[in-house]
């Protein structure tokens, strides 16, 4: 028995013995074991991703063909190494191939990418230069950062998107400190016996500086607008979009806007409304709304010959009766009004102030 413990002794002395004598190639090859299974799991997260970018790729082009759009691009790359782009396209263009007005919509070039070891979350970059097209007339866009950030859940399907974009340029038309843009899918219980939220979006512009040579009503600078958007209802990105439209629409689905705020001093407008659609999927738009400044601003778009005379002055006569001051102070009166658009016509306090807004290609 002693013998046998000297033994193991003994063992356990070279084997420390050898341990102290290697440990700097020992290490080495751990480290190189958890480099090599680091790369693996890189690899093969990055490999999920350029999977489910694929796919949602598809499902995208398929969706705006339907919808009467198309994609088209020069060059598209796919890469799995983690020092390269996951994805990178050159020359992306989103054009309508029907409508009331033919126009495209053009990124030089955008990349995007992963997070280490996170496959469902991507990280997307355009180039700064963006072009829109309308019918011959370019509008050249500019920004100076932009952020795309793609969310998904634990089995692949659409968390989030966020989109910020910082120090934009519209040329000779407009500058826009911010513009942020957020939608989050909601999980919808089928059996809830109310039509509830499936999708939340929120989309803001802040700080609008516009080109004094544009013909506009009130100040050049805009200090914020912004809105909430909720679709209600269950939308079925598992069936083509015309057929989940048709059946979102059939169980009764909407728009639903919470609030909406737009900050134009001295015109300043809070609210909530909705947007419905009848079978064509014209929109319906209704908002109920409370500001300041309202006469001074449907005066201004009249003088400048964009709403109709006829129509602003009855509506004046009828928001004049109920409008009020909050404080006694206050130089410009409040006023809670209702305001909607239906078959190409806008009205105020249910008196129609626009009647011409161009009508959609056949």
């Amino acid at each position: 028995m002693l013998n046998r413990q000297n033994k193991l002794t003994t063992m356990a002395s070279r084997f420390i013995k050898w341990l102290t004598q290697n440990k700097l190639g020992i290490l080495s090859c751990l480290f190189s074991f958890i480099i090599m299974l680091s790369f693996i799991a890189i690899t093969l997260s990055r490999n999920f991703a350029i999977k489910q970018i694929k796919q949602d790729l598809q499902k995208t082009i398929t969706a705006l063909n339907e919808a009467g759009y198309d994609v088209s691009y020069k060059k598209i790359e796919f890469n799995n190494i983690f020092f390269y782009p996951l994805i990178k396209i050159e020359d992306f263009s989103i054009y309508n191939l029907k409508g009331s007005n033919l126009w495209n919509l053009k990124f030089n070039n955008i990349t995007a990418n992963t997070s280490l070891l996170n496959s469902k979350r991507i990280n997307i970059r355009t180039s700064s230069d963006i072009k829109l097209s309308i019918d011959r007339q370019n509008y050249n866009f500019n920004t100076q950062n932009s952020t795309i950030e793609l969310k998904y859940d634990k089995d692949y399907n659409f968390k989030s998107i966020e989109i910020y974009f910082d120090e934009n340029q519209i040329k000779d038309i407009a500058k826009i400190r911010n513009i942020t843009f957020v939608a989050r899918s909601i999980n919808i219980n089928t059996k809830a016996p109310a039509i509830i939220p499936s999708l939340e979006t929120h989309v803001e512009f802040k700080d609008i500086k516009i080109n004094g040579l544009i013909n506009y009503p009130l100040a050049s600078n805009i200090q914020r607008i912004y809105a909430q958007f909720n679709l209600m209802g269950k939308f079925d990105t598992n069936d083509s979009t015309l057929l989940a439209a048709e059946n979102w629409l059939h169980d009764g689905g909407f728009i639903d806007i919470p609030s909406f705020n737009i900050s134009w001093k001295p015109f300043m407008m809070v609210g909530r409304g909705n947007i419905n659609f009848n079978e064509k999927f014209t929109p319906q738009i209704h908002l109920q709304t409370t500001s300041k400044a309202l006469l001074e601003m449907l005066n201004e778009l009249q003088e400048k010959q964009i709403l109709e005379r006829k129509g602003v002055f009855v509506a004046n006569i009828l928001l004049n009766a109920k409008a009020f001051k909050i404080r006694d102070k206050d130089t410009h009166l409040t006023i809670t009004t209702p305001i909607s658009y239906r078959d190409g016509k806008l009205a105020v306090e249910n008196v129609t102030v626009k009647t011409t807004f161009p009508q959609k290609r056949q």
